[in-house]
């Protein structure tokens, strides 16, 4: 008998397996779970996440495996793919005004909400915000 490839309404790969401490309510694990605990030696601690290097959630190749610690680090990593895309530097970051990438040296970074903006942008921003208020004053 061949067996098929079933998928998730995410498209991943999933494995009917009910015993597993990270099975669904329907009772499949993702396969790249398991791939990452054969690479691990056992199971995976609580909160980790694995995430695919190129981004293909069907590729459960065991080096296209990443183990996240935890969901800030699999966010980090998706930010930098994203920036390395963008860039060519996985450090640069996005001005939330301008739409440049930049060094984060050269932006400011808003600690309420993590965006980041250059500093001049900001200021002009300020500026162009003021003028409306003073405009709709009148």
């Amino acid at each position: 008998m061949v067996s098929r490839k079933i998928f998730d309404s995410l498209g991943y790969h999933v494995t009917f397996d009910r015993d597993h401490p990270r099975s669904r309510h329907n009772g499949y694990v993702a396969d790249h779970i398991l791939v990452a605990e054969t690479v691990n030696g056992g199971p995976l601690h609580k909160g980790a996440i694995v995430h695919h290097k190129d981004e293909d959630k069907t590729n459960n190749s065991p080096d296209n495996i990443v183990i996240c610690k935890d969901r800030a680090h699999h966010i980090l990593l998706h930010l930098e793919i994203k920036a390395l895309k963008a860039s060519g530097n996985k450090d640069y970051r996005k001005c939330g005004l301008c739409g440049l990438w930049d060094d984060q040296a050269n932006l400011y970074r808003n600690p309420a909400n993590r965006s980041y903006f250059h500093r001049k942008c900001r200021a002009d921003e300020a500026k162009r915000r003021l003028r409306a208020a003073k405009e709709a004053a009148q």
